[in-house]
């Protein structure tokens, strides 16, 4: 079983962690961080803002990631996650992409 949580680069997700946290040992399911980032126009621009734009996104995915990873280790003891980031427009469709994503991995 998997638990799939979107996290968000703010506090506002702590008590989702703790959900799944919870959850997880009381299913023996795995977590998977999910971090859904609007996505970017690879249109070349003169300034390479969107250059600029996408290493911001990356950072801000990865430091929410590991956040969240860290909440996990430190507050409930949940070492071995799993974390991925996609670009979507809209939150919801991102979080079923991920779900659907680890459904045809799993079989």
């Amino acid at each position: 079983m998997r638990i799939v949580l979107g996290v968000a680069p703010d506090e506002s997700g702590d008590d989702g962690l703790a959900l799944a946290a919870v959850m997880s040992r009381l299913l023996k399911a795995r977590i998977t961080l999910a971090y859904v980032y609007p996505p970017t126009i690879d249109y070349p621009s003169m300034g390479h803002v969107d250059a600029e734009w996408k290493a911001f996104l990356a950072e801000r995915s990865d430091a929410t990631l590991e956040r969240a990873r860290d909440i996990l280790c430190r507050e409930w003891s949940i070492e071995d996650v799993d974390a991925v980031s996609t670009p979507r427009a809209s939150v919801g469709p991102g979080l079923r992409d991920v779900a659907d994503a680890i459904l045809l991995m799993e079989g």
